[in-house]
């Protein structure tokens, strides 16, 4: 958020009095570090004038580089140069002078000072969206814990990939009920009888015998001409 003076709503060059109470804005990424409450001018110096700063930090930064900016009519804005500001630790409250307003350089009057910084805009713009990745995680705490939502291919035991090829030998202990061809053994002989046919090459020289059907039935069929 940035914050204005409401003492005045312009700065004249020079000051009728010191110290005198500077308007300024300030972008969101300089408040959400600095938090910047007044800027005073004290007097002059150095071909110029002494401008105090001071706030309460709201995030711990080391030094930095900001750009201030003349607040000119119709919200222009004019270049009033870039300023180090000091290593600042979260909580606590800052005071430092800065010396701008150069004669020959800077307007008989403005609006205030725009206080800015590219850098950490850049770093309030990934924080918001490193928040908001976070708002939208889907995981919910129970007892304590986190708790994500799994995926659907989580939430299913990975299955086998198995050979058609392969043959698996039964693990269970006990057949409940045998296999049996349908209708009995009685059926099962009568088809066979029906459908066995007699090599034709036996039957021409008078050959007979036992034959074997299925070896899992464990029979034996009587073959006659």
């Amino acid at each position: 958020m940035a914050h204005t003076a409401t003492a005045q709503t312009s700065f004249s060059i020079p000051p009728k009095s010191y110290p005198t109470e500077v308007p300024f804005k300030c972008d969101a990424g300089v408040d959400r570090y600095w938090h910047v409450t007044s800027v005073t001018c004290t007097g002059r110096a150095n071909g110029g004038y002494k401008f105090r700063i001071k706030g309460t930090a709201q995030k711990t930064s080391r030094s930095l580089s900001i750009d201030l900016f003349y607040l000119m009519p119709g919200n222009r804005l004019m270049t009033a140069g870039a300023y180090y500001f000091p290593s600042i630790e979260a909580g606590k409250p800052f005071s430092f002078e800065i010396v701008s307003a150069f004669s020959g350089y800077a307007p008989s009057k403005f609006n205030g000072f725009f206080i800015s910084s590219e850098v950490l805009q850049k770093l309030l713009l990934k924080e918001q969206e490193e928040t908001e990745a976070t708002s939208n995680d889907t995981s919910t705490r129970r007892f304590g814990m986190p708790t994500t939502k799994k995926s659907e291919a989580e939430q299913e035991p990975a299955k086998p990939k198995t050979d058609p090829n392969k043959v698996y030998q039964s693990t269970d202990d006990a057949i409940e009920q045998l296999p049996e061809f349908t209708g009995g053994m009685q059926a099962f002989m009568s088809h066979i009888s029906k459908n066995i046919r007699y090599p034709w090459i036996c039957k021409e020289q008078k050959i007979q015998g036992m034959c074997l059907s299925a070896s899992w039935w464990r029979r034996t069929v009587l073959c006659r001409m």
